[in-house]
């Protein structure tokens, strides 16, 4: 092999290692990108997570209210019913 022939393989070896190099490079932006993006995604998560949180907890404070309510005029409407035998008992 001449000296020539050693320069142009060698040349042709650098070419193909910078052309690896910037193939590995666009792919590390890529995944950089990728990287940031789910970065957000699960920035956007969390604080959808925290707003349902949130909202689960009035959520269960308006159940906890209803089931009071419920109980008070079942009691409410009970009484009075019972009240109402009881008086219809003592006409009869």
């Amino acid at each position: 092999m001449t000296l020539d022939n050693h320069d142009c393989v060698r040349e042709e070896t650098f070419i193909n290692i910078e052309k690896r190099l910037t193939s590995n490079e666009e792919k590390v932006e890529v995944v950089l990108n990728q990287t940031d993006n789910l970065e957000d995604t699960l920035k956007k998560l969390d604080a959808t997570q925290d707003k349902l949180a949130i909202e689960i907890a009035q959520l269960n404070t308006t159940f906890n209210i209803l089931k009071w309510l419920i109980g008070i005029l079942i009691t409410l409407f009970g009484g009075i019913f019972v009240f109402l035998i009881t008086e219809l008992i003592k006409i009869i």
